[in-house]
């Protein structure tokens, strides 16, 4: 049973790092995790694998949102995805290893493993690598029950979270009902053997999640950006993964 830590429930989780777009800090960027350390909040991130399969810290399938680059990020290496920049900024695209060479331990880090398909196994892989490899604290979590159920079997020692939501009245054109109803019900994804469960602030409260934190599992409330959504969290969550504001510690 792998150890999720009291940073889970005690250190609020900066969303894709403490980005503000209005200062020219975007998400998921360097400058994003550098003013988080300097604060002193843990860390959320999101990988996507690429064409070499390393995992690089970025959210979109696709480029366009964040850069001046079209295509998908799994068609380019790694090399070649820390070359682009992200729009308007400095910062390049970097890697699940450059994020942990600059965190080094001083605060914890949460790794969304964006992985939509059933094709498990080589961006967890890859994550389970450095994670095991890197000395600080750190859990990955994600929608995807499968690629739990992959560090489940895999990498039992790394703390695991499953990400849910209430999609049964949400009309989404890549998610049919069934899926969307399966997400939205967490008894219905035992084979990923959360150690935790991260939970849409707008769908709270909710039984699955409340049952969930009742037995035992730290409850993370995502994505909390105002203050009805904090009151929320405290009413129904352990913890936060905000952006937006800067959530006290302590």
């Amino acid at each position: 049973m792998p150890k999720t830590g009291p940073w889970l429930k005690q250190l609020p989780i900066a969303h894709r790092g403490l980005h503000a777009s209005d200062k020219g800090v975007l998400e998921n960027s360097m400058s994003a995790f550098e003013a988080a350390l300097a604060c002193g909040y843990a860390i959320e991130l999101d990988v996507q694998v690429t064409q070499d399969g390393d995992a690089v810290v970025f959210h979109d399938e696709r480029l366009e949102r964040m850069t001046d680059t079209v295509g998908k990020v799994r068609r380019r290496t790694s090399e070649e995805l820390s070359t682009i920049a992200l729009s308007g900024t400095n910062d390049c695209i970097p890697t699940l290893q450059a994020v942990f060479d600059l965190v080094r331990g001083q605060v914890p880090i949460l790794v969304e493993i964006k992985n939509p398909t059933r094709k498990i196994g080589k961006l967890e892989s890859r994550v389970a690598e450095l994670v095991s490899a890197y000395g600080g604290d750190a859990a990955v979590q994600s929608f995807n029950p499968l690629s739990l159920q992959w560090f489940h079997k895999n990498a039992p020692s790394i703390a695991r979270g499953l990400l849910a939501s209430d999609y049964r009245n949400v009309t989404q054109v890549n998610m049919s009902r069934r899926a969307r109803f399966v997400m939205s019900n967490l008894l219905l994804s035992p084979l990923s053997r959360p150690n935790f469960i991260g939970y849409d602030v707008d769908a709270l409260p909710a039984f699955a999640p409340a049952l969930m934190r009742k037995v035992g599992l730290p409850l993370l409330a995502w994505t909390v950006r105002t203050d009805a959504q904090r009151q929320t969290s405290a009413r129904h969550a352990d913890n936060i993964i905000f952006e937006g504001f800067e959530a006290p510690i302590g």
